[in-house]
C-alpha cells in the first residue's frame, strides 16, 4: 500500500475507533495502522508516540481476545 493510502486507512480507523473500539478485528487493524505511521514517521517524538499507542493497542487486544476465549490461555 502507498503511503498516502496508509494515511488515509488510519485517519479512517481514527473516525471509527469509538463505534468499534470493542471489535477485536478492528483493534488489530488499528494498532496495526498505528504501526504504518511508525514507519512513515520521520519524527522522534511522532515515532515515540505512535510506539506508545501501538505497544497500549496490543495489551488491551490481547486482554480481549482473552476475554472472548478465542485462544484458551
Amino acid at each position: 500500500m502507498s503511503e498516502s493510502g496508509k494515511s488515509e486507512s488510519f485517519e479512517l480507523l481514527c473516525d471509527h475507533k469509538e463505534k468499534f473500539r470493542d471489535e477485536i478485528e478492528f483493534m488489530w487493524r488499528f494498532a496495526r495502522a498505528y504501526g504504518d505511521m511508525y514507519e512513515l514517521s520521520t519524527d522522534t517524538q511522532e515515532k515515540k508516540y505512535y510506539a506508545n499507542i501501538v505497544f497500549s493497542s496490543g495489551k488491551d487486544s490481547k486482554m480481549k481476545i482473552q476475554q472472548e476465549d478465542f485462544f484458551p490461555v
